[in-house]
């Protein structure tokens, strides 16, 4: 058994190292009341949740906030790929209650037309074969940077869930931010939430004012599958959510290869949509 209980995470950092602040593997594992921020890790390999990486029976985080914390990299000639850029759950039976994430940041950087390719898996949270329960969150103003020569791959933005189920209520998305400037493929596959092979209710979820801006610096495919959402080969109930002033801005020297879906994308999935609202979301497309 594993409890934090007021604990403070501040100022820590990890340089080029596959590691987690926090790695958890027995039956009970439990975060309350706690902070973690001002957190860093310099990417050089993949890494899983470079905060918290549980494969515990049973976690829990409750009334926690994660501000500030930010992952980076300057490496030159590397590829990787992120699951779960603060949090990483597998077989796990989870939740998430009352917490806040705010103003966390990924930068990934390139100089000098290195070859460099990067997929984020979550920018903030990856569930993998678990019940994970979302109650009460905030995200609020995230931001990702990406300006690479090679390609980039985006599956979930704040969130990726594979081969998980449970439930995603009463939580806010707002002014969360992807800017980037790729010089090779691209692919959003869900802007914020990404859902394969998993089964989520979401009710009573606000997503509203969060901005992705694509800038194409050169012709390989560009594709858009899921703008907000991406369900594949998923059982999803969307219940009195609402969509608000989401903004895609797509500068490119090229065709886009496609988008669909600009809010969601439902893909070999089972969805039910209900009492929701999708007001006022904008695709601006300029070349």
């Amino acid at each position: 058994i594993s409890k934090f209980d007021l604990c403070c995470f501040f100022d820590n950092s990890i340089n080029s190292a596959q590691q987690s602040l926090v790695y958890l593997n027995s039956s009970f594992s439990d975060f309350s009341n706690c902070n973690f921020s001002n957190n860093s890790i310099n990417i050089s390999v993949d890494y899983r949740g470079f905060l918290i990486h549980s494969i515990s029976s049973n976690f829990s985080v409750n009334n926690c906030t994660f501000t500030n914390n930010y992952a980076y990299s300057d490496k030159a000639e590397i590829d990787f790929d992120i699951y779960g850029g603060l949090i990483y759950i597998e077989n796990s039976n989870s939740l998430i209650n009352f917490s806040s994430f705010i103003e966390n940041a990924i930068y990934i950087y390139t100089e000098n037309d290195k070859h460099f390719h990067v997929d984020i898996n979550g920018g903030l949270i990856a569930s993998f074969k678990s019940h994970c329960d979302f109650i009460e969150c905030y995200f609020i103003n995230n931001t990702f940077v990406v300006n690479i020569i090679h390609g980039f791959r985006l599956v979930g933005g704040l969130i990726h869930l594979h081969s998980s189920n449970g439930s995603i209520k009463s939580c806010i998305s707002a002014g969360n931010i992807l800017t980037s400037n790729i010089g090779g493929d691209y692919y959003i596959i869900g802007g914020l939430v990404y859902s394969e092979k998993s089964n989520y209710t979401f009710s009573f979820c606000v997503f509203k004012t969060n901005n992705i801006t694509m800038n194409k610096i050169s012709e390989p495919s560009q594709c858009i599958h899921g703008g907000l959402i991406h369900l594949y080969e998923s059982y999803n109930d969307f219940i009195e959510c609402s969509f608000q002033n989401n903004i895609m801005f797509i500068n490119v020297s090229y065709h886009i290869t496609d988008i669909l879906g600009g809010s969601i994308l439902s893909r070999s999935s089972k969805c039910s949509i209900s009492k929701c609202l999708f007001l006022k979301n904008n695709i601006y497309i300029t070349s």
